[in-house]
Parts: structure tokens; C-alpha cells; sequence
């Protein structure tokens, strides 16, 4: 048989991808069907975080770890989670979408539909937006841009020498995600937080100040 990596919310008895908030159009897309009609074999479906964690689970830096959580971080937001030694997908398999954790006062529309989550404040994209945004309205930064859309790795390279606009911007996302990581991890309990390779993006400064906010939301014993 074959895994399919899905990246969004899907029915894994119908072998359905039901929606993806990155991908515009794909909805209860028949998945299974139509690659077992093709390939002549079983097909099993799976979301992209909850892969991820039981890759690193079997392969990676968590094998051997039976409480595990992956944070899904780039274009969307989500979290894998392994519980007991098994991969949590809740009952319609939509367990971890953190990205769609809900802010109030934050009217950000999302690709979902909703608005304030966390993916439409905190994502690459968002924060790109965000930082072009305050740039086009005045506001001062180290990075000019010409006639091109701002790329994260520019926000990032100018955050790192502490330029005020990256720190506005920066500063406001890791608040949020480390608002979310450490409810997540309040919630599950696990032994292990495993952290998206995408996060090096945003630089050791970044990741720093996000993981002292996270922990300062923790309570006794989680640290």
C-alpha cells in the first residue's frame, strides 16, 4: 500500500480530503478512490502533522518518546500529536489544527472562513502581509522594498538587527504562538515539543524570544 500526505482536514474512513485552508479549491476531493483506481493498490490517508509527527515518532528525534508534539510551521499552523505511543486524530481526525485557535479582538480573515486565527495572524504569509502592510503605511524600516512582495527571510535578516518595524511584527507573532504552544501543551501534557524546521526562517532571536514567552505561560512541572 501507499500513505498520501494530505495538507489539510480530511475523512480518513471515506479516504476524503475534505478541505485545506492553503490550497484555494480543494475540497472533498476523493483521494483513495482515485489513486487505488489508478494504482491498484490500498492507499491510506493521512494530514501532513500528524505524518510529520510519526515520522520523527519512528525515525527521528522522537523515537523512543511516548508522549510527542510537532508544531506544523510555513504557510499553515497545525500540531501532530502522538499520545501514549499513538497518533491522536480525535473523532473526525481534525485533532491539533492550532492555526484555527481563535484570538478575541483579532478580526484577521482567515482562508477558513473564521477570522482571528492564529494561521491569519502569525504564518508566514500573515506576517509578511503585515510587515508590507505597516511598511506602505509609513512606517520606517532598515528594508526597502521595490516593486516585489516581502519575503519572511528579509523581515528576519532585518529583525536580527533589531530593526524596529521586524521588532513590531516579529514581536507580535512569536506572542501569539507562544500563546498557542503552551496552551497545547497545557492541554496534552507531553514529554517532548518538537518545533517545524520552517521556525530557522525566522532566526535564533525569534525562536528564542518565542520559547522564553512559552514558557512563561506554563505552569509548575510543565518547564
Amino acid at each position: 500500500g501507499m500513505g498520501f500526505v494530505d495538507p489539510g482536514i480530511i475523512n480518513v474512513e471515506k479516504g476524503v480530503s475534505v478541505f485545506s485552508a492553503i490550497m484555494p479549491g480543494w475540497k472533498n476531493v476523493p483521494v483513495k478512490k482515485y489513486l487505488e483506481e489508478k494504482l491498484v493498490f490500498n492507499v491510506f490517508l493521512i494530514n501532513t502533522s500528524q505524518a510529520k509527527v510519526l515520522a520523527e515518532h519512528s525515525f527521528g528525534g522522537g523515537k523512543g518518546i511516548d508522549n510527542l508534539i510537532f508544531i506544523e510551521y510555513g504557510e499553515g499552523i497545525s500540531c501532530g500529536i502522538i499520545s501514549e505511543k499513538t497518533v491522536l486524530g480525535g473523532y473526525k481526525e481534525i485533532a491539533g489544527e492550532m492555526g484555527h485557535f481563535n484570538f478575541p479582538g483579532r478580526n484577521e480573515k482567515c482562508k477558513c472562513g473564521s477570522r482571528g486565527c492564529l494561521e491569519a495572524i502569525a504564518s508566514f504569509a500573515a506576517i509578511e502581509n503585515r510587515f508590507l502592510h505597516c511598511l506602505k503605511s509609513g512606517e520606517k524600516s532598515l528594508l526597502r522594498i521595490e516593486g516585489r512582495h516581502v519575503l519572511i527571510e528579509d523581515i528576519a535578516g532585518v529583525f536580527e538587527k533589531n530593526d524596529s518595524l521586524a521588532e513590531k511584527v516579529l514581536g507580535e507573532a512569536s506572542l501569539f504562538l507562544a500563546s498557542a504552544i503552551s496552551n497545547v501543551i497545557k492541554l496534552l501534557n507531553p514529554q517532548v515539543v518538537m518545533l517545524d524546521r520552517n521556525f530557522l526562517k525566522l532566526g535564533k532571536k525569534f525562536i528564542g524570544i518565542m520559547i522564553e514567552e512559552a514558557n512563561k505561560n506554563l505552569l509548575y512541572g510543565e518547564k
